[in-house]
């Protein structure tokens, strides 16, 4: 999990040629299995080491920090790796593009950044029953300035296809921040100051990123188009912002609700379960990575038997594994959770993981299908179908967490996966005249 050679000499030449496609995928692809092994070495470490309120104030923490730095980027980071991508072989336009983005990428962050620290007595009295989350927000928020115009960044990288740059800049970040936490731990700190890792890992890494992407964008900058790029930009950055917002918030309103209903304890007990069907619905996603393109293709050739008929196929086989691999895990966690958080009560993580991984099989296959609408050109649809998903949770949720705590926050997020996924399933057909799995 280290690297040898300094980030800021990935690639020695300044021009904008990208890597090839091969070589693009096998380091996008280790990038994203070292990203998955990242977290959830730093959720372990946390819970081994912190215990489970600091893991769950570091949670809590986090997930504002996420949901807040959707504001800060203002989808700015999707526009560039829209407009990028058709211009990585222009630089006198890629450097007016990168330029008229950046401005108000930063401002836009600055704002946000203002906000939230102003706004932290408020923020957190909404939990009032974690109590070192001002001190930790305090910690996290000056980092979403450094956060946003990084995610920019980042997709400067993607846009010009720099996906070596892109997939080692992305890994030095969890390499920062689990630096800072073992320094943290050296230090005997309390844990509320594991948040300070989100900010100050941001920054170092802001420093390395910005002069990568200068010596990437050295174009002469035509003034007089940024005022229409910037345009382009802050139009692009509304329209999807949105989008972005619901999808992050969803996977962390139920940490966010059991902090606000319950304690950092029980946060951070929930996380562990939580964090381990994140990672089997990441390994779903592998799969519908795949399934996307020829999914595509037979959408535009009007192959709805086809369909159809592949759509059966992936539900019979996936959803015995994932039952058969859910089982394994609720059936081994007893063995294992000892051993990694010895006498820290994270066993009591049993109970939500056995209600997520009951939800697993009965998912799996419709997440595989989870962006047909998008595919088919019906992107309005695909944000209908994310805003339902983000209530269901959020209402099942308030329900089912005072009755029946954490676990009651894993059965509202495993009937709001498998809602979600039936909601697809009705909407193509609907929608597009096409039939999946029944």
């Amino acid at each position: 999990m280290t690297e040898t050679r300094p980030p800021v000499a990935i690639e020695t030449n300044t021009s904008t040629k990208g890597t090839s496609l091969q070589a693009g995928i096998v380091w996008n692809l280790g990038s994203l299995v070292f990203l998955a092994a990242a977290g959830v070495a730093l959720n372990i470490v946390i819970g081994r080491f912190f215990g489970p309120a600091a893991l769950g104030t570091f949670n809590i923490a986090f997930a504002l920090y996420i949901f807040f730095s959707q504001f800060a980027v203002f989808g700015l980071h999707l526009s560039i790796l829209n407009r990028a991508t058709v211009l990585a072989d222009q630089p006198d336009k890629l450097a007016v593009v990168v330029y008229s983005g950046l401005w108000v990428c930063v401002l836009a962050a600055l704002c946000v950044t203002g906000i939230a620290i102003v706004s932290n007595t408020l923020i957190t009295s909404f939990f009032p029953e974690v109590p070192g989350l001002a001190h930790a927000w305090g910690l996290a928020a000056p980092g979403l300035v450094a956060f946003a115009v990084n995610k920019y960044l980042l997709a400067v990288l993607n846009g010009i296809q720099h996906m070596r740059a892109f997939a080692i800049y992305q890994s030095l970040r969890f390499i920062l921040i689990m630096t800072v936490v073992a320094v943290l731990f050296k230090l005997q700190m309390p844990g509320s100051w594991l948040a300070l890792s989100l900010s100050l890992a941001e920054w170092v890494l802001l420093v390395f990123l910005f002069t990568y992407v200068l010596r990437q964008t050295r174009g002469r900058v035509d003034r007089d188009q940024i005022g229409t790029e910037t345009v382009k930009h802050v139009r692009f950055g509304t329209k999807v912002m949105p989008a972005g917002l619901v999808s992050e918030l969803n996977t962390r309103v139920d940490v966010l609700v059991i902090g606000a209903l319950m304690n950092d304890k029980a946060a951070g007990i929930y996380s562990i379960a939580a964090l381990i069907f994140e990672a089997a619905i990441q390994a779903v996603m592998v799969l519908r990575n795949n399934i996307n393109p020829r999914l595509g293709r037979d959408l535009a050739a009007d192959r709805r038997d086809e369909i159809l008929r592949f759509s059966r196929l992936v539900m019979l086989v996936l959803t015995p594994v994932l039952a058969v691999a859910g089982a394994a895990i609720w059936w081994l966690f007893p063995m294992i959770a000892p051993w990694l958080f010895p006498g820290s009560g994270f066993d009591e993580a049993l109970y939500p993981l056995g209600w997520l991984m009951l939800a697993l099989p009965l998912c799996g296959a419709s997440l595989c299908y989870s962006l047909v609408l998008s595919l088919a050109g019906l992107p309005l649809w695909q944000s209908v179908q994310m805003v339902v998903a983000l209530l269901v949770s959020v209402v099942l949720c308030v329900l089912l967490i005072p009755i029946y705590g954490i676990s009651g926050a894993a059965m509202a997020m495993g009937a709001s996966t498998i809602v979600t996924g039936f909601l697809g399933v009705v909407l193509v057909r609907k929608l597009l005249g096409v039939r999946l799995f029944f």
